[in-house]
């Protein structure tokens, strides 16, 4: 299970906003309007901050919020898809799928296609081989994952930077 908690900050004056968990920075964005999604896949209290900062990298506010992480009571696959934010549905009977479903082919700003396709694609699998398809380095900045027949091989193309 995991649980996505949003955070979205509203600014006046602010070049950036940083996000933390506790005191370990998680991620920034210099974007109006801010946003971050914050992940955890383990129970307890967390404390969320937000740090806006100036053109100069000053700090001229912040805020923070404590939050309770539990585990989700329904463990389903179909569950998870929904809690990550999936754009999914069950599809036709496929053999050997266990439990077909169709997943729109963008998931968390990476575009996902078949191998034969050109263009990004709609992927039909079993539900719980998905998560693990959505799964990449965390070194890289993914852009496109591509997947071969039924293997669940993934080649991933870093974007730039």
């Amino acid at each position: 299970w995991a649980a996505i908690i949003p955070l979205d900050v509203t600014t006046v004056g602010v070049a950036r906003v940083e996000f933390f968990v506790g005191a370990v920075f998680a991620g920034g964005s210099d974007t109006a309007p801010h946003h971050f999604d914050a992940v955890f896949t383990t129970p307890g209290a967390r404390t969320l901050v937000a740090v806006g900062l100036d053109a100069d990298g000053l700090e001229v506010a912040r805020d923070e919020v404590t939050v309770d992480v539990t585990p989700t009571t329904d463990a389903s696959c179909h569950a998870m898809l929904d809690v990550l934010g999936f754009d999914w549905a069950v599809t036709t009977p496929r053999t050997g799928i266990d439990d077909p479903v169709r997943v729109e082919p963008i998931i968390n700003g990476v575009s996902f296609r078949y191998v034969d396709n050109a263009a990004p694609t709609a992927m039909i699998m079993d539900c719980t081989h998905m998560g693990t398809s959505t799964e990449a380095p965390p070194s890289m900045l993914i852009t496109l994952a591509t997947r071969f027949g039924s293997s669940y091989c993934r080649m991933y193309e870093p974007g730039p930077g």
